[in-house]
C-alpha cells in the first residue's frame, strides 16, 4: 500500500486514494457475487427461501453501490428455478407488466 501512497503529495490525495481503493467493490467481490447467484438453485427448499437468497445477493450488490439491473435480477431468479417452473417463466417472459423485486 505504501508503494501506492508515496506519489502522492499532500494527505488529502492520500485520503483520496485509500478511500478510492477501499471504498469502491472489488473485481473480486463482484465476481463472487456474480458466482454465488449462478449456484442458487430452487433445488429442497422453498420458493420463499429460494427468493430470500437470491434478495440476499441482489441487497450486497446495492450495498456496494452497484445494482442489478432489472434484466439481470429477472434472469437469475428465473434461471434458477426448476423444471417444474417451466411453465411460470414463459409466463413471465410473455408478460407486458413484470413482477417488481
Amino acid at each position: 500500500m505504501v508503494g501506492r501512497i508515496i506519489e502522492y503529495k499532500t494527505t488529502r490525495e492520500i485520503w483520496g486514494a485509500l478511500n478510492k481503493v477501499y471504498q469502491s467493490p472489488s473485481i473480486a467481490t463482484m465476481l463472487g457475487l456474480n458466482s454465488q447467484l449462478q449456484r442458487i438453485k430452487k433445488e429442497g427448499i422453498t420458493i420463499s427461501e429460494y427468493l430470500a437468497r437470491i434478495k440476499e445477493v441482489f441487497d450486497k450488490y446495492s450495498a456496494m453501490g452497484e445494482p442489478l439491473s432489472y434484466r439481470d435480477k429477472l434472469m437469475y431468479t428465473l434461471n434458477g428455478l426448476t423444471e417444474e417452473y417451466d411453465g411460470f417463466v414463459t409466463s413471465i417472459y410473455n408478460r407486458s407488466n413484470k413482477p417488481s423485486f
